[in-house]
Formats: C-alpha cells, structure tokens, sequence
C-alpha cells in the first residue's frame, strides 16, 4: 500500500523538518543564481577574445542579471515554486545555446567555460523543490533539467559531447541527495506530529484527571463536610446556618450533576477578602471562634481559590478533631521574601492534635483538599501537629525552592509551637 504524503507545510508552521529544508533550499537557489551570474560576468568579460562576440555576451550577461534579480525577488515572496525552477532552466538553456558566441576559444564546450556555472546553479536549483507526492514520475521529472541542458550545450557548443553526460551526471546525483532529505525531513515531520498527538491527548487525560480531583475537592469540602458536623453533632440540625449550608451544598450538587462547578475567578482576586467571607461562614456553622489577622494581599484568582479551600478545610478538621474552642489564620509574607514575593497562610489551633503519620491513606481531606490543591496551583501546604499540643496547617505560595523535598505535599510530624 501506497504511504499517504505528508501534508505541505504553512509559512505559520515551517520551524521544523520539510518546511524548514525548503526555506534553506530556496536561500541557496538564490545564493547560487546571484553568485554563478556574478561569477560568470566577472570570468566573461575578462576573458573576452574571439571567437566570443561582444554584443552577445553582453546581451547574455545583461539577460542574466536581470532574470537573477526577478528570480530572487519571486523567490522572497513566494518560495521556490516548480515554475521559477522550470523558467530557469529555460533562460539558462538560452544563454548555453549562445555557448559558442559568449566564449573564448579556449573555454568553447569545456569545463572552464563561465557558462557552465551558470548551466550547474540551475541544475541544482531544479533539485531544491520537492513535488506534493512520492511518486517516481514526479521526483524524476527534476532529472530532464540535466539532459536539456545537455542538449543545449552540444548544439551550442559545436558538437562537443563531454560536457552534456557531466551535466546528466550532475542531476542524477543532485536528485539522489534531494531525495535522501526529503525522506529525513518528512520522517521528522512524521516524529514531531506523532509526539505533539502523544502530548495533546496526555494533556486532555491530565485536564480530565484535574477536572474530577476539582469535583471530588468540592463535594468532600460542602456535602461531606455539613453531614460530617451533623453527624457528630458539631452543628445543630435545627440551626438557621445549617439550612443556609444546606442551600449551598445543593447548589454545588447541582453543578456537579450537571459538569459544571465552581471555577475559580479569572485575573487578580483579593486574599483577604476571600478568607474573611470563608471564615466568618465556617465559624458560624459550627460556632467555632476564629481569629483573622489578614492585611490586604492581591494574588491570582485561581491561587486565591486554592488557599481559600485549604483554610475551610482546616477549620472543618479544626472543628470535628481538635475540641479546642477558636483557631487563629494568620497572613503574612513567607520568611525570608521581600514584599509581593508571596504569601503565608497559617491555620493554628491548641487542640488535641494528632500524629500525621497515623492517617490513613484513603482518608482525601489533608491529602486532596490541603497538600493536592496547594499543589495544583505551585505552591506548597504542610501539617505540622503533634498529640495534645495542637495542629498548625502552613499554607505558602509560591512553593519555596528550599522546600523542594516538600512539594510532593507529604505532611511533616513536627510539634507546633
């Protein structure tokens, strides 16, 4: 079966493999019509004696220079099509049909001619555009150029026949190395499309993935939390801020069912505005007193929202496990940072602590909705508690490049002070 070809490559997209080969082939067309002309000139003029005529070479000369610039300036703004190649070959095909009116006797029909550079750049310059296919014909047809002008140079020549199987030779060899890199770039291209599929369907799974730990966060910190306090008795099922909770928590059931769900706030969000509105609802749901001391701290929105998830689930822990009676949060700037350089939020209770180690691993809230949405967001949350001494709960953005040990979210058995 036939391999389909590869689809050509937009200007937009040429960075790489075939586009980037072809840009670098037309680069060197005009580099080798420029430079064969100029060269040719040069040679021309110096060398002119009999049987060479002045006003043909001149008019040879004269038709070069200028089909060399009209050649360049199509070449900057189209590319290097098939019709400059072809019209190339037929204005050099002119020029060495001349052979015998534009040389001396000296150079007539052999290698030292100034046409034969000439007769060689456009050669190459067939070579340096690829056909839209792999079919044989079509990466044979760029072959002609050699025999053409062959031809050419043996009726203008004379009759002298070396020169015409050097210029068949030429192609055959120039068509064979284009061929090699056209393969090599297409394979690359092939690579390179291949890895950015790979990439895009990982990025969509990890999208997918991030999308359900978001709506497992959500319900573990609204549903779970307010049956969890029911249950315990943390909160009284008859309580006005119980209905209001309930309220809420079906709004979010209601996102959830239907895909959706609370998403964070685009562009610049207020800290300390956030965690006021989240403290003062959690403190009254189960009549818990909390101490806030945050100074005005602007951050992005989806970071605010991370932090803020982090502190309510803090305090919902502080409230089902701790029995201490209020929970200081404190924001500050990390130690060591300079203003806007990042934040610090504590969560610090008296109560009864525990030990981190001794945490179950199915249990999500420390773990999903502290450690993971710090995570998610380049910062970093830590547990520092200790039995009978109480639980602190540290809260930094952005994650401290000192702290790399910590990334991952594991939660450190230190004694809170």
């Amino acid at each position: 079966m036939t391999r389909p070809p590869p689809p050509r490559p937009s200007p937009a997209a040429a960075a790489t493999g075939l586009g980037e080969l072809e840009q670098a082939l037309s680069r060197i067309a005009v580099l080798l019509r420029a430079g064969s002309t100029a060269a040719g000139a040069v040679i021309a003029l110096a060398g002119l004696a009999p049987p060479a005529e002045t006003a043909p070479t001149l008019a040879a000369l004269g038709l070069l220079a200028v089909w060399t610039c009209v050649f360049a300036a199509r070449v900057r703004v189209g590319g290097l099509t098939p019709a400059l190649c072809w019209l190339d070959l037929g204005v050099v095909s002119a020029v060495v049909l001349a052979e015998s009116r534009v040389t001396s006797a000296a150079a007539n029909g052999t290698g030292g001619s100034w046409v034969i550079m000439v007769a060689t750049a456009s050669v190459f310059i067939l070579q340096g555009r690829f056909p839209d296919t792999l079919s044989p014909w079509a990466w044979l047809l760029p072959l002609a150029g050699g025999p053409v002008l062959g031809i050419a140079w043996y009726a203008g020549s004379g009759g002298h026949a070396a020169m015409p199987v050097v210029l068949v030779v030429q192609a055959v060899l120039c068509r064979l190395v284009a061929y090699t890199l056209y393969r090599a770039a297409t394979s690359l291209d092939r690579s390179l499309d291949r890895r950015t599929r790979v990439q895009a369907e990982a990025a969509v799974r990890a999208a997918v993935r991030a999308a359900e730990r978001d709506r497992r966060r959500e319900l573990h910190d609204t549903v779970l939390a307010t049956l969890t306090m029911v249950a315990t008795g943390a909160v009284r099922s008859s309580s006005a801020q119980l209905r209001e909770r309930a309220r809420l928590d079906l709004a979010v059931l209601d996102a959830v069912a239907a895909g959706g769900g609370a998403a964070p706030p685009e562009g610049p969000a207020r800290l300390d505005l956030a965690l006021r509105g989240a403290v003062r609802a959690r403190g009254a749901d189960a009549g818990l007193r909390v101490a806030l001391d945050a100074p005005p701290v602007e951050l992005p929105g989806r970071v605010v929202a991370a932090i803020v998830g982090g502190v309510t689930e803090a305090l919902t822990n502080a409230v089902r496990h701790s029995g201490a009676p209020s929970v200081d949060v404190r924001v500050a700037e990390p130690p060591g940072a300079g203003p806007r350089h990042g934040v610090l939020v504590t969560v610090s209770d008296a109560g009864r602590g525990f030990r981190p180690e001794a945490v179950a691993g199915h249990r999500r809230g420390v773990r999903e909705s502290i450690l993971g949405r710090m995570s998610d967001v380049g910062g970093h949350a830590r547990v520092l508690a200790e039995p009978g001494v109480g639980t602190r709960v540290e809260l930094r953005w952005p994650a401290p490049d000192s702290e790399a040990e910590d990334r991952g979210g594991a939660a450190a058995a230190e004694p809170a002070p």
